[in-house]
C-alpha cells in the first residue's frame, strides 16, 4: 500500500498547481463581483462589471478563434499579463477603500471588471493545463477548487477592502502556482484521458458530442434562475438586519458548498471511469428546487433558499470547468476558445438572470411567486433539455456501434449469435444527419464520435507509424521509440514499465529525454505534433 502510495505521489503533485490557481481565480472572481450579494447588505446588484469582464473575455475567445493554436510564448505572456492586470486592478480598489475616496461609479464598475477578466483568464489557463487528464482528476481538482475557493471567501469576504486586499495577495500567489506547475508535467501525463470515460455509466455509454451539447445548453438553462435567486432581497430594513443576513447566510453557503464537495470527492475517488455526468444535475435540481421552496415561504427561509442558490452557482462553476475540459479535450480549437465560450454564457445568463430579478422586485416588491415560478420553468426546461439527451442517446449510440471507431480501427457489431464482422463506414446521409442533430459541436469545432483527439484504449497503427516517422525526424533511439508508442497510446509511466519490463526511473528519464529532443512538454503536445504531421 505504501509503494502503491508512493508510485501516485508524483501524479498527485502535478494536480495541486490546478486546484491552487483555480481556486484562486473563483475566490478573486466571488470577492470582486459577487461581495455585494454575498453578504446580503444591498438590495440590488451591480453586473456591469460582470459584463464589462465578459467582454474582455470575449475579445481573448474571438483571438484563439482566429489564431487555432496559441503558441507558448504567447500563453505565457497573456499570463503574466493577467497576474499583473488584475492584481493591481484589485490594490487600487483597495486603497481607494482605505482612503475613503468616492469615485465616480463607472470607475469602480471599470476596475471590477478588469480584475474579473483577469482572473477569468487565469482560470482559462488552468483549465488548458488539464487538457487531456482522465475525467476523474478532472472532477477532483474542479470539486476541490469550488470548495478551497469558497473557505477563501469566507475567511475574507466580510468588508470590500479585506475583500479587495484578498484579490491582491490572490493574484500575485498565481506565479508560485504557474512557477509550480512548470517545474513538473501536466496532469495528463499520469492521467490520460479516454473519450468513453468521460460520460457514461455502465456498459452503454453516452456518446461525447451529445452529451456535450446537452450539458452546455443545460447550463444556460440553468444560470438564469440562479441569477434570479441570488437577486432575491433579504430583509425589510438591510441596514438592521445586514449583519445577521451577512453572517448567517455566509455560513449556510459555506456548509452547503463543502458538504457537496466532500461527497462528490469520495464519489469520485470510487469511480474507476466517468465521474460527473447525470448526479450533478440531479443534485443541483435538488437544490434549486429546494431553494425555490424556501424563497416562497420568505423571512428566514427566503436566507436559506438564497444561500442554497449561492451554493449550486458554485456547484454549476465546478461543473462548467469539467465541461470546459471535455471541449478542450475534444474539440479541435485552440483551449482558450472553449474555456471563454463557458465562462462567459454561465457569467452572462446568470447576470441576465440577477437583473430580471431585480426588475422583478421592484415592479412587484412582494411578489416571490411569479419569481419562483420562472425560475421552476428555467429548472424544468434544464432537467429536459439534459435528460431527454441522455435517454435518446444510447439508442442512436446503438447505430453508431454498428460501424465502430473510425479513429482506433476497433470493430464492433449488435448481430447476436454471429462472428464480428468488418464494419461499413457510415454513409454521407448518416454523417450528415448526425451533424444536422447537433449544430452546437460542429459551430464549437468538436469532431464527430470516433474521431476525437484524446487517445484510445485500442492499439492505433497511425500512431504507431507517426511514432517512429517522429523517432527519425528527431534522432530516437529505439528504445525511446518503443516508450514513446505506449505512452502516445494513453499508458501510463507505470503501464510503460509493465510492458517493456523496465524500472519506472528508467521509463521517466526515457520520456524526458523524449522532451528534450522533441521539444514537445506534455502527452498531448505530442498527440498534436503526431496529428498534424505525424505519417
Amino acid at each position: 500500500m505504501a509503494e502503491e502510495a508512493r508510485d501516485n505521489a508524483p501524479g498527485m503533485r502535478s494536480l495541486v498547481p490546478p486546484v491552487l490557481g483555480l481556486a484562486l481565480s473563483s475566490a478573486c472572481l466571488s470577492l470582486t463581483l459577487f461581495n455585494g450579494h454575498r453578504g446580503g447588505a444591498s438590495p440590488s446588484l451591480d453586473f456591469i462589471p460582470m459584463v464589462l469582464s465578459c467582454a474582455i473575455i470575449v475579445l481573448l475567445g474571438a483571438r484563439a478563434l482566429r489564431a487555432e493554436r496559441l503558441p507558448k510564448p504567447r500563453v505565457a505572456l497573456l499570463t503574466f499579463l493577467s497576474i499583473h492586470v488584475a492584481g493591481i486592478a484589485a490594490l487600487v480598489l483597495m486603497l481607494i477603500g482605505i482612503m475613503g475616496a468616492q469615485p465616480p461609479g463607472i470607475i469602480f464598475s471599470l476596475l471590477e471588471g478588469i480584475v474579473a477578466a483577469g482572473n477569468a483568464s487565469l482560470a482559462c489557463f488552468w483549465l488548458r493545463k488539464l487538457r487531456g487528464t482522465a475525467a476523474r482528476e478532472v472532477a477532483l481538482v474542479a470539486l476541490c477548487a469550488a470548495a478551497c475557493s469558497e473557505i477563501a471567501v469566507f475567511v475574507f469576504g466580510w468588508t470590500d477592502t479585506a475583500a479587495y486586499g484578498a484579490a491582491f495577495v490572490f493574484a500575485f500567489i498565481q506565479f508560485a502556482a504557474v512557477k509550480g506547475s512548470r517545474a513538473m508535467q501536466v496532469p495528463s501525463d499520469f492521467y490520460p484521458a479516454a473519450s468513453e470515460a468521460y460520460f457514461g455509466t455502465g456498459e452503454m455509454r453516452f456518446s461525447s458530442r451529445g452529451y456535450l451539447a446537452a450539458a452546455a445548453l443545460g447550463i444556460c438553462f440553468m444560470a438564469v434562475p440562479l441569477g434570479l435567486g441570488i437577486a432575491v432581497p433579504l430583509g425589510e430594513d438591510p441596514a438592521t438586519s445586514a449583519p445577521f443576513i451577512n453572517f448567517a447566510e455566509r455560513c449556510l453557503t459555506l456548509i452547503i458548498v463543502v458538504a457537496l464537495a466532500g461527497l462528490g470527492i469520495r464519489r469520485v475517488q470510487k469511480t474507476t471511469g466517468h465521474a460527473l455526468t447525470t448526479l450533478v444535475w440531479l443534485v443541483m435540481e435538488l437544490l434549486v428546487s429546494c431553494a425555490m421552496i424556501l424563497i416562497a415561504i420568505g423571512g428566514g427561509g427566503a436566507l436559506a433558499g438564497r444561500a442554497a442558490t449561492l451554493a449550486t452557482s458554485l456547484i454549476l462553476q465546478a461543473f462548467a470547468w469539467y465541461l470546459s475540459v471535455a471541449f478542450v479535450s475534444f474539440g479541435t480549437r485552440d483551449p482558450y476558445f472553449y474555456t471563454a465560450v463557458v465562462w462567459v454564457a454561465l457569467c452572462l445568463l446568470e447576470a441576465a438572470g440577477g437583473a430580471f430579478g431585480i426588475a422583478l422586485a421592484a415592479i412587484a416588491p412582494h411578489n416571490t411567486a411569479l419569481l419562483v415560478a420562472i425560475m421552476g420553468f428555467c429548472v424544468l426546461a434544464s432537467a429536459q433539455v439534459v435528460f431527454t439527451q441522455l435517454l435518446r442517446d444510447p439508442s442512436r449510440q446503438a447505430g453508431a456501434v454498428a460501424y465502430g471507431n473510425v479513429n482506433t480501427g476497433a470493430v464492433r457489431t449488435e448481430k447476436a449469435g454471429s462472428a464480428a464482422e468488418p464494419a461499413s463506414t457510415p454513409s454521407e446521409q448518416e454523417r450528415s444527419a448526425e451533424k444536422d442533430a447537433l449544430p452546437l459541436m460542429s459551430m464549437m469545432g468538436v469532431p464527430p464520435e470516433g474521431q476525437s483527439s484524446l487517445p484510445s484504449g485500442a492499439a492505433n497503427v497511425h500512431i504507431a507509424t507517426s511514432v517512429i516517422a517522429l523517432g527519425q525526424q528527431f534522432g530516437l533511439t529505439g528504445r525511446e521509440i518503443e516508450v514513446l508508442t505506449l505512452y502516445a497510446l494513453g499508458h501510463t509511466q507505470a503501464r510503460v514499465s509493465e510492458e517493456l519490463q523496465l524500472s519506472q526511473n528508467t521509463v521517466h528519464t526515457h520520456i524526458k529525454r523524449i522532451y528534450d529532443k522533441t521539444n514537445l512538454h506534455s502527452r498531448q503536445e505530442i498527440l498534436d505534433y503526431l496529428a498534424e504531421y505525424g505519417a
